[in-house]
């Protein structure tokens, strides 16, 4: 029998394709059990089983593809921000 391989977090989001809070969210909910998907070794040591063979929420599921990034459109250049001829 081979021995059970355990995996960190950063490795296990990247092999299900997901995001670190889309995986905390999973146990929060209970999508992830421990025990079954992810065990703790201590109080602050996560380990993830790996998810070959084990039913995970979004198996076969693609991530939606990355944002590009959008330029803000520049404000009207209409003077000063600030109204200089104020007086109090």
């Amino acid at each position: 029998m081979a021995a059970e391989q355990y995996f960190t977090l950063a490795e296990y989001r990247k092999m299900i394709r997901v995001s670190r809070s889309t995986v905390f969210d999973w146990m929060r909910k209970g999508h992830l059990r421990e025990g079954i998907h992810y065990v703790y070794f201590g109080p602050r040591v996560l380990r993830f089983r790996s998810p070959h063979g084990l039913e995970t929420p979004r198996r076969g599921i693609r991530p939606a593809p990355e944002p590009t990034p959008t330029r803000r459109p520049s404000r009207p250049s209409s003077g000063p921000a600030m109204n200089l001829d104020w007086k109090a």
